[in-house]
C-alpha cells in the first residue's frame, strides 16, 4: 500500500497501544514504524532492476524479522519515555503489531508480500484493494488528524481511534465482498470457453473498489476483462495470445526465470529487434478499461546474449499517459458507462 496509508495505519495502531501514555508522540512513532518496512527501497537503489523488484516487500516484510527487531525498538522507545509508564510487554507487542499490520495491508494489494521469508519466497497477495485507494486512506487520515486535538486521557480520543480502525477494516471487508460479486458475475462467461482454464486472477482497477480487472489464463492465451459493479452486461475481454515458442526459447535464462517469479507467470511476450519485451499482466494497461491497445504499466526488456554471454535485462520506463483523460475514462467506466 502507499506510504500515507501505511503511516496512518501505523499511527492508529500505536495510538491504541500507547496513546494514553505518551499522547501524540504515539502517532508519530506509529507512523514512522508503519513505513519502516518500505525502507527496503534504499538498498534497492544499488541493485539491478529485476533484483530490486524482487527484493521489494521481501526480507523487510518478514514476520520473523518483525519478531527479531520488536524488542530493541520497544526498549529504545521506552527509554525515551521512561517516565510515562510504558511497560516492556506493551512496547514489544505494540511494535510487532504495527509492523505486522503493515505486512497484512500490503498482502491486500496485487503485489503481495513475502511475509514468511526466508522459509518461503512466495509473495502472498489477496488482491482486494488497489495500492492507492482514497476511500481507504482519506477517512482514516481525517479521523487521526481530529484525535490529535484531544487530550491523551480524553475518552473520545480512544473512541475516535477505534472507530477509524473499525472503518478501515470494514472497508477491506467491503472490498472482499465486491471482489467475490465480480467473480460470480464472470463465472457464467467461463463456461463458454473451449479450452481448460489454468488460472483466474481478479484485482481492483486503480483508485477504487467498484471496477475490477480479471485475467483468465488458458494454455494458449490470456483473456482480460474489466467489470464494474454497475455493469448491466459483461464486456468482451481483450485477448493476448501466449508466445509459447519464446517461452521455450528463453526458459533457461536466469533473468527470465526471475521475471516469472516476479509476475507469478502472468506475462505477455513481444519479440523485438534485439530481444523480447515482457509485460506484467497483473497490473494491466495504462488505460485498459477504455483502450485495449495501450501499453502495460510494468514492462521489462531482455536482450539476446552477446559474445560475452552476459544476461542483460532491465525495466522499461512507465508509459506516458494523459492523466486527466485517463482519470475521466476511468470515472465513466466505474459507473458502467
Amino acid at each position: 500500500m502507499d506510504s500515507i496509508s501505511q503511516f496512518v495505519l501505523g499511527a492508529s495502531v500505536a495510538e491504541a497501544f500507547w496513546g494514553k501514555r505518551i499522547g501524540n508522540k504515539a502517532l508519530l512513532w506509529g507512523g514512522l514504524l508503519g513505513t519502516l518496512p518500505d525502507l527496503d527501497v534504499i538498498p534497492g537503489y544499488y541493485m539491478e532492476d529485476l533484483a530490486r523488484v524482487e527484493f521489494h516487500r521481501g526480507p523487510s516484510h518478514s514476520i520473523f524479522l518483525f519478531a527479531l527487531i520488536s524488542y530493541p525498538i520497544a526498549v529504545s522507545i521506552i527509554k525515551l519515555h521512561k517516565d510515562k509508564g510504558m511497560t516492556l510487554f506493551n512496547g514489544i507487542i505494540g511494535v510487532f503489531t504495527i509492523l505486522f499490520t503493515h505486512a497484512l495491508l500490503d498482502m491486500c494489494t496485487t503485489w503481495g508480500t513475502k511475509i514468511l521469508w526466508p522459509f518461503s519466497t512466495e509473495a502472498y497477495a489477496w488482491q482486494i484493494v488497489f495500492v492507492v485507494d482514497p476511500l481507504y486512506t482519506l477517512p482514516f487520515l481525517i479521523a487521526l488528524c481530529m484525535l490529535m486535538w484531544f487530550n491523551r486521557q480524553n475518552k473520545w480520543r480512544w473512541r475516535l481511534n477505534i472507530a477509524a480502525l473499525i472503518l478501515s477494516t470494514t472497508y477491506l471487508g467491503w472490498c472482499t465482498i465486491a471482489k467475490n460479486v465480480i467473480i460470480d458475475e464472470i463465472e457464467p462467461e467461463l463456461a463458454s470457453y473451449n479450452e481448460s482454464i489454468l488460472k483466474i486472477n481478479t484485482r481492483p482497477a486503480p483508485l477504487n473498489s467498484f471496477l475490477w480487472a480479471t485475467t483468465v489464463e488458458t494454455k494458449q492465451a490470456y483473456y482480460c476483462y474489466y467489470t464494474s459493479l454497475f455493469d448491466t452486461n459483461i464486456q468482451k475481454p481483450s485477448v493476448f495470445k501466449k508466445d509459447l515458442k519464446s517461452r521455450e526459447q528463453w526458459k533457461n535464462r536466469k533473468d527470465f526465470q526471475q521475471l516469472l517469479r516476479i509476475t507469478q507467470g502472468q506475462i505477455r511476450i513481444q519479440k523485438k529487434e534485439k530481444g523480447i519485451e515482457v509485460a506484467d499482466l497483473r497490473f494491466g494497461q495504462t488505460g485498459g478499461w477504455s483502450d485495449n491497445k495501450s501499453d502495460f504499466v510494468f514492462r521489462y526488456f531482455l536482450e539476446e546474449k552477446l559474445d560475452n554471454n552476459r544476461e542483460i535485462s532491465y525495466a522499461l520506463p512507465r508509459p506516458q499517459t494523459d492523466n486527466k483523460k485517463a482519470l475521466k475514462a476511468l470515472w465513466h467506466r466505474i459507473w458502467g458507462i
